[in-house]
């Protein structure tokens, strides 16, 4: 999906002789319409405006909110970074409840919104344990540190 955003608005302003204006342009019209189709399929796909890349990324973030979140709060792909699921749900709910939300949901729908964001993740049931129980863990993510920012780390 491209988003395409427009700055600007007709509505009210409408050019009712535009047509008629158009049809002594049509042959570089053309001309640029052929242009930009052999550009395509010599790249094969469509490429999204730098304009519409943040557009793009609040309508995946109201799509997916978990995506926001790892974004924000989390650094994946470490290889020994791991956190316990129950800290990092407990991180979205913090998170939720900042922005507002009277719900974060289960911690197992979370699971799954995350695991399905961050194909890699993995779910691991290690040797440590508190109070006698085996704490499960998320291996190949971590909570965002304040170093991460400033690039200490």
């Amino acid at each position: 999906m491209l988003i395409l955003p427009f700055t600007h608005s007709f509505y009210g302003r409408e050019d009712r002789s535009l047509t008629a204006r158009l049809l002594d342009e049509l042959p570089s019209i053309l001309l640029w319409a052929i242009d930009g189709w052999s550009r395509l399929t010599e790249r094969g796909y469509f490429v999204q405006p730098q304009a519409g890349e943040e557009l793009l990324g609040e309508l995946s973030d109201l799509a997916s909110p978990v995506s926001a979140f790892v974004r924000e709060r989390c650094v994946v792909g470490e290889l020994n970074a791991a956190i316990p699921v129950a800290d990092l749900f407990g991180e979205w709910k913090a998170w939720t409840e900042e922005r507002g939300w009277k719900d974060a949901g289960r911690e197992q729908d979370f699971g799954k919104s995350i695991r399905a964001y961050v194909p890699g993740l993995k779910l691991t049931h290690p040797r440590h344990r508190v109070s006698g129980r085996p704490v499960r863990t998320y291996g190949g993510i971590r909570l965002r540190t304040p170093s991460d920012d400033d690039g200490t780390h």
